[in-house]
């Protein structure tokens, strides 16, 4: 956590100097009280920015991961990082269609959301949940002067091509591989986990090298110790 606290805090401040980003917006489908693993990665990474900017911003939904709540506040803050969850859009929870239907819809929030606050001075960190979700910096900034990071925690499609969901050359599959050289092009910096992913992302778009940085996802030594599994 402190690489991507460190990097995320340095990218800003050189940012700063020719757009004057001093906010953090952090965008992903999940996020705590829900259980998913990029949920709780955020939530303490946020809470580990929160001194580094002039604000920290999450945008996510209502929790569906493990588990369907839509009674949250639409809006809070915690420890100071503002909040905000749009409805959830699950219907059939726990089914690929209602989780590919419930992903297009916060999308297409998210690109409402960012439309609506792009006059802020903000640094913009989109992950993979849904897949597809950093296309929605790439689109906006089209049309507004926004700066955006895209975090990936998987490569889609390639993903589903080894899964044998879709094949390698499906039309589909072309068109979605054109939409990610065209975000990670216009994106400030790409994140991935490891350097096996970083050869694969270079292997599609080695235009932009430069850009592409490996920061591991972490744990809390404190917080997760091994224990027998019939404890687990």
């Amino acid at each position: 956590m402190a690489y991507l606290k460190q990097f995320l805090t340095k990218k800003t401040s050189v940012l700063s100097r020719s757009t004057k980003v001093t906010r953090l917006t952090v965008i992903n489908q999940f996020f705590l009280p829900d259980y998913a693993p990029t949920g709780q990665l955020l939530e303490e990474l946020a809470n580990q920015l929160k001194g580094n900017f002039s604000g920290v911003e999450v945008f996510t939904t209502q929790p569906s991961y493990a588990f369907k709540q839509d009674d949250l506040p639409r809006w809070e803050y915690q420890k100071d990082i503002h909040i905000r969850r749009s409805k959830s859009a699950s219907s059939g929870y726990g089914r690929i269609r209602s989780k590919t239907v419930s992903g297009v819809i916060f999308f297409l929030r998210t690109i409402l959301h960012l439309l609506r606050y792009s006059s802020r001075r903000q640094l913009v960190l989109l992950t993979t949940a849904p897949p597809f979700l950093p296309l929605a910096g790439y689109l906006v900034s089209l049309l507004c002067n926004i700066t955006y990071v895209c975090l990936l925690y998987d490569l889609y499609p390639e993903i589903a091509i080894e899964l044998k969901v879709v094949k390698k050359d499906y039309w589909l599959t072309k068109l979605w591989n054109h939409l990610n050289h065209l975000t990670w092009k216009k994106s400030a910096a790409v994140i991935v986990l490891s350097s096996t992913m970083r050869a694969k992302v270079l292997k599609e778009c080695p235009e932009i090298a430069s850009r592409v940085f490996v920061i591991p996802s972490w744990a809390d030594p404190t917080e997760i110790k091994p224990m027998p599994k019939q404890d687990n």
